[in-house]
């Protein structure tokens, strides 16, 4: 146990010089003033899941017990933020065999600088986990970066590269391990009282080690580079014009590109609905291979999001296509829903429903017949109950449906699988 624990120390502390390089020279430069507040957390999960490697036959079922720390380090004043959250999950397995117990880490570093016209935003994260089990931050513990500043007429930069979403969901449970870093700066800059720019560049990297390998998936690395103006039409309308580009780098596979073009528009109808709609254009390019000559597709992206805040509920939606990639070295066109609900049942309870739908298409994208076409549909629906300003307890139902194409790696057909998971969380009250 005490080697397990120095091992996930030293790979915790991997996390790449590029993030420390573009981090430290903007906390030296973020003012003196602001009070350094530290949260530490903790969490302790116990979960029963009935077909735990989502297999189209011979589940397994099995209890997963995680105990997870973090800690919390932040600063805001009314210029600048700078938040770190770095943790530890420990996971251990019963009922199942070919299981091994195993730990993971996660690091967010999230900065952002406002100065009169300009405004400076970086994030960076280290995820060491598994295919099978993925670490994520305690339930109940929001960052505060990722919302608005507290404090009045303080405005923190919102993040302008759209978060790439999990496509290992819909892949056979596999307890291999997984490192991926993130790093995204951006700077926006205000030409007037109407008109703005943002300038986003985004780097991320994927590796599986040894055994990943056996099952097809390839380590990969990305850069991202995104362009947006936006001008104020009205008390109500906002439209933007938008173009990126994405470089796709997978080990031992060809490498892509993907060119896109869009056109936003977002409208608030009142103070609690709003609505915003992308539409677009993208061409995509993927080299020769040692097998394949290189090719070249067109096609259409779009997205559709909105959002509706009632006395006691607040729903969001969204629908989208875009291409993104994948775990075995491809750029895939994904089609993504999403349904969201938070209700307050009452001073002390909350009703949280998180539904996600998504497909996968590597044909009109890339040009492999390696058949990852996939289906993904999951519903959560989770109680949180404060037993105490610093308690929390949460009670989640989890149902997770996937359907896989014929391909080299993965048996073809659906498989299905429901857990059940209860979880206390201490988060002690704010010192500032």
């Amino acid at each position: 146990m005490a080697t397990r624990m120095v091992q996930s120390m030293n790979n915790f502390l991997k996390l790449p010089a590029l993030t420390l390089g573009l981090v430290l020279p903007m906390t030296l430069a973020m003012p003196a003033r602001g009070e350094w507040g530290i949260t530490p957390s903790a969490q302790l999960q116990t979960e029963y899941d009935d077909n735990v490697r989502m297999s189209t036959d011979n589940a397994n079922d099995a209890f997963i017990t995680t105990a997870t720390g973090q800690v919390r380090l932040q600063r805001i004043t009314e210029t600048s933020a700078i938040s770190a959250t770095a943790g530890l999950s420990f996971l251990k397995y019963s009922g199942v065999n070919n299981l091994d117990d195993q730990d993971m880490q996660f690091l967010d570093l999230n900065l952002s600088k406002k100065q009169e016209r300009a405004q400076f935003r970086l994030n960076g994260s280290y995820r060491r986990d598994l295919m099978l089990r993925r670490s994520s931050f305690i339930q109940g513990v929001d960052d505060l970066l990722s919302n608005s500043d507290p404090q009045e007429d303080t405005e923190i930069i919102p993040d302008d590269l759209e978060e790439i979403p999990d496509l290992d969901d819909a892949a056979t449970r596999l307890q291999i391990r997984r490192e991926r870093v993130r790093v995204q700066p951006s700077v926006r800059w205000q030409f007037s009282e109407r008109l703005n720019g943002n300038i986003a560049i985004s780097h991320s990297s994927l590796s599986y080690g040894r055994a990943a390998q056996l099952v097809g998936l390839r380590d990969n690395n990305s850069q991202t580079g995104k362009l947006t103006l936006s001008r104020r039409m009205s008390d109500k309308n906002t439209l933007s014009v938008s173009t990126s580009i994405r470089l796709f780098d997978p080990d031992r596979n060809a490498k892509s590109q993907n060119y896109e073009l869009r056109t936003i528009l977002n409208h608030q109808y009142s103070e609690r609905s709003q609505i915003g709609v992308q539409i677009g254009v993208r061409r995509t390019k993927v080299d020769a291979s040692a097998n394949r000559p290189s090719s070249k597709d067109t096609g259409f992206t779009f997205r559709v999001n909105g959002s509706r805040s009632y006395q006691r509920t607040h729903v969001r939606a969204s629908a989208e296509r875009s291409i993104l990639p994948n775990s075995f070295g491809q750029l895939v066109e994904a089609d993504r829903l999403s349904l969201g609900v938070t209700h307050k049942i009452s001073a002390r309870a909350d009703l949280l429903l998180d539904t996600r739908a998504y497909t996968t298409d590597s044909g009109s994208s890339s040009n492999t017949d390696d058949g990852q076409k996939r289906k993904f549909l999951q519903l959560s629906p989770t109680i949180q109950y404060r037993l105490t300003p610093t308690f929390n307890m949460n009670l989640a139902y989890k149902y997770t449906w996937v359907d896989r194409a014929q391909n080299t790696f993965t048996t073809p057909g659906s498989a299905s699988g429901s857990s059940l998971a209860l979880a206390l969380s201490y988060t002690p009250l704010s010192q500032n």
